[in-house]
C-alpha cells in the first residue's frame, strides 16, 4: 500500500499573512501609480526690468565767447529705468582747437564720480538707483584767460551716458562693464 501524503489545510494565520502580503502589495502598486501620474502646477510670473537713462543737463550759454569766460553746464544722468545700474559717462570736445582753449573739464570727483579712465569714459562709482540721478558730472567749461578772440570757435561738448544693469554686482570696478567693453 502506497502511503499518501496528507494535505494540511490552511490555517488562519497563513490567510491573514497571505491577505497582509496582498494589501501591502496592492498599496505599493497605488503608490506607485499615484506618485507616477501626480501632476502640480506653479504660476511664476516674470516682469521685465528696464535698463534705462537719461542725460539731464542745465546749460547755459554765454551771449559770446572770449578770453576767461565760464559757462555754466552741468550734465548728469538719471535712472528712469526699474533696476539698478551702474553709470559711465564720455564728455568729448567737438574739436582738438576746443581743448586747447578750454580748462580741463573740473570733474566732480568728491561726488562719486572718478578722473577720466583709459577707455575714456568716467565713471560713477555707487549704484544708482530708480528714479536717482547723479551729481553734475562738471559744472563749467572755462576758456582759458590767456587765448585770444582769434583762437576762439565755436565748440561743443558731446556728452555721451552708458548704464550697464548692477545685478550682484557691488562696485562699478568689479568686471559688470566686461560685456560692454568686449563689443
Amino acid at each position: 500500500m502506497k502511503a499518501t501524503k496528507l494535505r494540511r489545510p490552511i490555517g488562519p494565520v497563513a490567510v491573514a499573512g497571505l491577505l497582509a502580503l496582498l494589501f501591502i502589495a496592492t498599496a505599493a502598486i497605488w503608490a506607485t501609480y499615484a506618485l507616477l501620474i501626480d501632476t502640480d502646477s506653479v504660476v511664476n510670473t516674470f516682469v521685465a526690468g528696464e535698463n534705462e537713462i537719461e542725460i539731464e543737463e542745465f546749460f547755459s550759454p554765454p551771449p559770446e565767447l572770449k578770453p576767461g569766460t565760464v559757462i555754466r553746464k552741468e550734465p548728469s544722468v538719471r535712472n528712469t529705468g526699474n533696476l539698478p545700474v551702474f553709470v559711465r559717462v564720455r564728455a568729448d570736445f567737438t574739436s582738438s582747437a576746443a581743448e586747447d582753449f578750454c580748462e580741463p573739464l573740473d570733474i566732480n570727483l568728491a561726488r562719486g564720480w572718478t578722473g577720466k579712465q583709459a577707455d575714456g569714459y568716467y565713471y560713477y562709482e555707487p549704484i544708482l538707483r530708480p528714479g536717482q540721478a547723479t551729481p553734475a558730472l562738471f559744472t563749467t567749461v572755462k576758456i582759458k584767460a590767456g587765448t585770444t578772440p582769434a583762437q576762439i570757435k565755436d565748440f561743443d561738448i558731446i556728452v555721451y551716458a552708458e548704464s550697464v544693469q548692477a545685478g550682484t554686482y557691488t562696485a562699478y570696478n568689479t568686471g559688470v562693464w566686461e560685456s560692454l567693453n568686449n563689443h
